[in-house]
């Protein structure tokens, strides 16, 4: 068996972060554990090895997406700076700066914000998008949408209004900001 060259991490915790893709989608307490394992690596960088380094150049500045899995059910606010898919439950507002993802089977019954929104499932909320809004086929949406952009199938099941705004406009009324106690606070 190899010998690891770490100081920092354990050979545990490097062997997570190196399996671990910085583009996929965890549950929050796996998500927690990677933005732990990141953030020891970032307080001590001074003292990381070759490949500790490695890591932290590729984890640096990864957004880590947040999945809610099929079959389970996540309550309250749901907020995080990268990408969220829902393919189970969310009860509560779900806010992302970069993508909301709601796959056929997944269900989101509250507020959804974010720059891009796909939804193939069920939501039951109003959706605010700053870029664009695509619905499938498959969804059904109950509620209110707003977007500058907005993309039907054919057979997707609205029940709302649609508010098709300027890209200015949508930026004013929709995008949010992280303060530093992961607060939103309204932009314009």
């Amino acid at each position: 068996m190899l010998e690891l060259n770490v100081s920092v991490l354990t050979t545990r915790e490097f062997r997570v972060l190196s399996l671990a893709d910085p583009k996929g989608y965890y549950r929050e307490t796996e998500r927690d554990e990677l933005l732990g394992i990141i953030d020891k690596l970032k307080t001590e960088q001074a003292s990381c090895t070759r490949p500790e380094k490695k890591l932290l150049k590729l984890w640096n500045s990864v957004e880590i997406g947040i999945l809610a899995p099929r079959g389970e059910t996540l309550s309250g606010p749901l907020f995080n700076r990268g990408k969220i898919r829902v393919e189970g439950r969310v009860a509560g507002r779900v806010v992302s700066d970069d993508e909301v993802i709601i796959e056929s089977g997944g269900e989101a019954f509250g507020d959804v914000t974010a720059p891009l929104v796909v939804c193939r499932g069920f939501v039951r909320g109003t959706v605010r998008c700053a870029k664009r809004l695509e619905v499938a086929s498959s969804a059904r949406m109950e509620g209110d949408l707003i977007a500058p952009n907005l993309f039907l199938q054919k057979g997707a099941r609205v029940d709302g209004q649609c508010n098709i705004v300027r890209p200015e406009q949508a930026k004013k009324r929709v995008w949010l900001r992280w303060s530093d106690r992961f607060k939103f606070k309204r932009v314009g």
